[in-house]
């Protein structure tokens, strides 16, 4: 989604809670929005005013709103529940928004040692060669990381447009140690989140478990959770077909059987949904911990081993 639009839903809520027609509602963001956002909401605007439904206004700026939350509308408006679910999209977004910019701010200070790793070493490479062979030496290290870095972000940009890439290089992420774990918290707090929201707006579990399962944001998790469908269309109950994918933990298993048991589903899926976004940032910050220590012991090993380079060549020149 683009910047901006969880506040763009949550005041889009307010608006609604308060009786507002969805007209005017469109006018009045479209006003305190400024730029692409404005220009979305009176285009919205101008097509629910000639007949056409909130969802078919929103489906004309996919670059704005994801699917799933077009899905979502579609759905609010069936069940009368819109002003519960555009709130519940602007916290689940915040929420989603939060994780990504922790993220991000640990990766920061990696980044600085990396960059610090390269240039700290070449101070040697300096005074013994000259500064022509120390910027060698750091773009011998720089430039290979750079290369990955774009060939990360050029596969990530094929993947979306390719769905058997992305099911590959997801299912890679979805094993990575560390990494993993934390995308498979992500993935089970998105979908407890998306799932309480549908099922809150009187939503169907048939529809709802396939749309919740989209909003995992990987396509490893999609499959996985997608498999309890056919169970569900026979009957199975949903605590049991969703522990039968093995895509969640014995215990959000558990909460969710609990819910269904006691006629809390709501209840229990928000609390997952808190539980598992508390850990995915537990695993964020442990990340944030690992990879210094890990670009440490690399800086130490390679300025060790151009140290003992130069001490060498000292040596050899001492015997000459």
């Amino acid at each position: 989604m683009a910047a901006g639009v969880p506040e763009f839903f949550r005041q889009f809520a307010v608006m609604i809670n308060a009786g507002l027609p969805v007209i005017r509602c469109l006018e009045v963001l479209s006003e305190q929005f400024g730029g692409r956002l404005s220009r979305v909401a009176l285009r919205m605007r101008e097509r629910v005013s000639s007949g056409s439904t909130l969802t078919e206004a929103a489906q004309e700026h996919r670059g704005v709103f994801s699917p799933l939350a077009v899905n979502l509308i579609r759905s609010a408006e069936m069940s009368g529940h819109l002003d519960l679910v555009l709130q519940r999209l602007a916290d689940s977004q915040e929420n989603l928004s939060r994780m990504k910019r922790q993220f991000i701010s640990k990766m920061i200070y990696p980044a600085i040692l990396l960059h610090a790793g390269a240039v700290i070493p070449s101070v040697v490479t300096w005074f013994n060669e000259g500064g022509e062979a120390a910027l060698k030496e750091v773009g011998k290290v720089l430039v290979p990381v750079y290369l990955v870095i774009i060939a990360c972000f050029l596969i990530y940009k094929f993947s979306k447009i390719v769905p058997p890439a992305r099911f590959f290089f997801d299912a890679i992420f979805y094993h990575v140690p560390i990494i993993g774990g934390t995308i498979r918290k992500v993935g089970v707090a998105r979908f407890a989140s998306t799932f309480e929201t549908m099922n809150s707006a009187g939503i169907s579990v048939l529809e709802a478990v396939p749309m919740s399962a989209e909003a995992t944001g990987n396509a490893v998790m999609e499959w996985k959770i997608k498999r309890a469908v056919p169970r569900l269309h026979d009957g199975e109950d949903l605590a049991i077909a969703l522990a039968e994918t093995r895509a969640f933990s014995p215990m959000v298993n558990g909460m969710i059987a609990t819910g269904t048991e006691s006629g809390k589903l709501d209840v229990m899926l928000a609390k997952v949904s808190e539980h598992a976004e508390i850990d995915a940032r537990t695993s964020i910050d442990r990340m944030g911990t690992i990879v210094p220590g890990l670009i440490y012991a690399l800086i130490a090993i390679y300025a060790g081993m151009k140290i003992i380079s130069m001490m060498s060549g000292y040596v050899d020149m001492l015997k000459i």
